[in-house]
């Protein structure tokens, strides 16, 4: 597998860029957050984690969401993490979303980087992703470039997009 092979490019998934070099599955806090924020479930599947709840240096799951007061407001989702330095087009990207914004301070943000962290839909209802990237958001401490935009957000920025979406708070 080639560095790229396994990141998907802006335009096909969100991207949140971490400072913490390694990757780790914090399912209690990423669920606490789903439910707090947007009212919704949140669960992981397929990750493979150590007793340290560590992924793997490269790692793919899926995650499923799922609106508490509307059952029908789903979405199954595409994560992937790697480490930055593998994946020198999506540090490209970021350094120009951050400069298209006129830095904002996400230019720091992304110059302390070391880890991405991708998520694309795989069905269900739009506006799911940005529900996670709100969520890691909050837990990694980074920002994000949304799936096909050229900008660069934070937690707040992500749940007004899943909000515009239908993903209210509860």
């Amino acid at each position: 597998m080639t560095p790229d092979a396994l990141a998907r490019p802006p335009t096909e998934a969100a991207t949140l860029y971490a400072p913490d070099p390694l990757a780790r599955l914090s399912l209690a806090l990423w669920q606490h957050h789903a439910a707090a924020h947007f009212g919704a479930s949140l669960a992981v599947l397929g990750a493979k984690v150590d007793d340290a709840q560590r992924l793997g240096e490269r790692a793919e799951f899926e995650i499923a969401l799922t609106h508490t007061r509307d059952a029908a407001r789903r979405a199954r989702l595409r994560v992937v993490t790697l480490p930055l330095r593998d994946a020198a087009s999506l540090k490209t990207h970021a350094d120009l979303c951050a400069q298209a914004i006129g830095g904002a301070g996400m230019d720091a943000l992304v110059a302390r980087a070391q880890r991405i962290w991708q998520c694309e839909p795989i069905d269900g209802v739009e506006g799911g992703e940005m529900v996670v990237m709100a969520v890691l958001a909050l837990v990694l401490l980074g920002p994000v470039a949304p799936r096909g935009e050229n900008a660069l957000v934070g937690f707040k920025g992500c749940r007004t997009r899943a909000m515009a979406h239908g993903w209210v708070c509860p």
